[in-house]
């Protein structure tokens, strides 16, 4: 009683075969999210650097020998650490090559916290296009990036 197999295997071989194959490409299609995540990653954490050592709160001696808070100075060094935070991830995505890699930056501003620290903030749409044709899912992935950086008093 035994019964003819014949022909089972061209049913099965094709089943697998895709299975493993969508797999194997899902793992380079997420690793190369992560891999472009981490690098857009190092541009903001660059950034936030870059204004933390920008961002000087300088006070002004009144008459009397007292410490008065400058508003002008503050101001004026919120304003340049936001420029060099600016300028300083724009080199990282140009030197990382990271609009050519896919990655379309929709958002990036950095912000001056209480004085002394500097955050820098970037939200970006990362393609994942082997996922799109397994999955039939979005063609890219939002993915937002946040670094902060503390200014150090050396003086």
């Amino acid at each position: 009683m035994m019964q003819n197999k014949k022909g089972y295997s061209l049913v099965l071989v094709p089943i697998v075969l895709t299975m493993v194959l969508s797999l194997i490409a899902l793992t380079f299609d997420f690793g190369r999210v992560l891999v472009l995540k981490h690098q857009l990653q190092s541009a903001v954490d660059a950034a936030a650097i870059a204004g933390a050592s920008m961002v000087k709160i300088e006070f002004a001696v009144d008459a009397d020998g007292k410490f008065q808070y400058n508003k002008t100075t503050k101001n004026l060094s919120e304003q340049k650490a936001l420029t060099e935070a600016d300028n300083y991830f724009d080199k990282n995505i140009t030197a990382m090559q990271l609009e050519e890699k896919g990655i379309s930056i929709l958002e990036s501003k950095g912000t001056v916290i209480d004085g002394q620290t500097f955050e820098y903030y970037a939200k970006a749409k990362i393609p994942v296009t082997l996922a799109a044709i397994f999955l039939g899912s979005e063609k890219a992935q939002n993915v937002t990036v946040i670094a902060d950086a503390k200014t150090t008093d050396n003086e």
